[in-house]
């Protein structure tokens, strides 16, 4: 009982302080707009058409700003639906069909041992240079600010997180045996940046087992063969 009645007691202090931190906030507030509004009644009284021109300039910059902000958004709109018309496109939907098809066929066996030659043939196939690719550019996107993390989230971090894991093995072979670390360098960003946004959205994060894997890329030819 008493730990309680402290509990409940320093809860009160806590609320009396936050008002008092509320209330010294907005007092401030105030005394900022009464400034601002004293400054300007100043600055009419001495040139009002001085004045006049600030308060033009002023405006002028905010509508530049608000133009500036709505091509920005509409350019993030026309790259998003680039990036998913070209990922919906015949072409790179066969490309992912085909890359998953060889994926199983290389993992039908074990999940553990795999055979490298086999990998290095998978990964020399057209089809599944293309998706890597694809990946790679988005990843240049998210790189450059041309989308932002939560953008891609919304609408390509399935894709990408599975793909990756799906790659992973390659990468890193490659990278160890030409001693790159720049081998696919913007899709590795991209896909961590994924799991930090899974992360602040409350999604899982732990990468897919290869069971998860198969079930994807099972998904991905499916979707190719009923259209």
């Amino acid at each position: 009982m008493p730990s309680k009645r402290r509990h409940v007691g320093s809860g009160n202090v806590g609320g009396n302080k936050k008002n008092r931190d509320m209330k010294i906030i907005f007092v401030n507030i105030l005394i900022i707009i009464k400034w601002i509004w004293d400054f300007f009644c100043d600055k009419v009284k001495q040139d009002f058409w001085g004045f006049i021109n600030i308060l033009i300039l002023f405006i002028s910059i905010i509508l530049i700003y608000e133009q500036l902000h709505i091509q920005s958004q509409s350019n993030v709109v026309q790259t998003l639906n680039s990036i998913s018309e070209k990922w919906d496109s015949e072409q790179m939907m066969q490309a992912r069909s085909n890359t998953c098809t060889n994926w199983i066929r290389i993992y039908s066996d074990s999940s553990k041992n795999v055979n490298k030659d086999s990998l290095f043939d998978f990964f020399a196939d057209r089809n599944t240079q293309m998706v890597a690719l694809y990946m790679e550019h988005i990843g240049l996107f998210y790189k450059i600010g041309a989308v932002t993390r939560e953008d891609i989230w919304e609408i390509k971090s399935w894709e990408v997180e599975n793909y990756y894991n799906i790659f992973k093995i390659f990468i890193e072979e490659e990278r160890a045996k030409y001693n790159d670390k720049n081998f696919y360098r913007n899709f590795e960003h991209l896909y961590k940046a994924m799991q930090v946004e899974n992360k602040r959205q409350g999604s899982p994060f732990d990468p897919p087992t290869i069971k998860e894997l198969k079930e994807f890329c099972a998904g991905e030819i499916d979707l190719k063969n009923s259209k």
